[in-house]
């Protein structure tokens, strides 16, 4: 279900922990499932919150993309600089993927749009190809 954010935790994890472990001794392994837990349940809720804003409140699709990827970006890149554990958390691991969410499904209804009468192909075609960007991309 979650896109970019939770593939890249899954090959950065043990960096990321062991880099915080370093300055804080008492960051456990298991916190790998706390971020992760929060990146299914905030990308989740970027998922409704984006196509609330593009079909319900008719927010321009360029402008929903900008304001996800600026949530998105904003939260990976500071978390690049923190050293603890919670921090991390709330920066990559609910603003990441909250802003994420929000441009998952843009593409896909949009394109529903152009056309109508391949719904199911057209998403086929862009789930996988957003599928292969980030297998290509880690």
């Amino acid at each position: 279900m979650y896109n970019g954010v939770g593939f890249l935790w899954t090959n950065i994890a043990i960096y990321v922990l062991s880099y915080l472990y370093i300055y804080d001794n008492s960051v456990r392994a298991d916190a790998i499932f706390a971020i992760d837990i929060s990146l299914v349940f905030c990308q989740a809720f970027g998922n409704l919150f984006g196509t609330y804003l593009l079909n319900s409140r008719g927010v321009h699709p360029k402008i929903v993309i900008g304001l996800g990827g600026f949530i998105s970006l904003g939260g990976m890149f500071a978390s690049s600089y923190v050293q603890r554990l919670d921090l991390f958390l709330i920066l990559y691991g609910i603003l990441g993927s909250f802003g994420s969410g929000m441009n998952y499904f843009v593409p896909i209804s949009c394109s529903w749009e152009y056309f109508p009468d391949h719904k199911g192909k057209v998403a086929g075609i862009l789930l996988a190809a957003f599928g292969f960007s980030s297998f290509f991309l880690t």
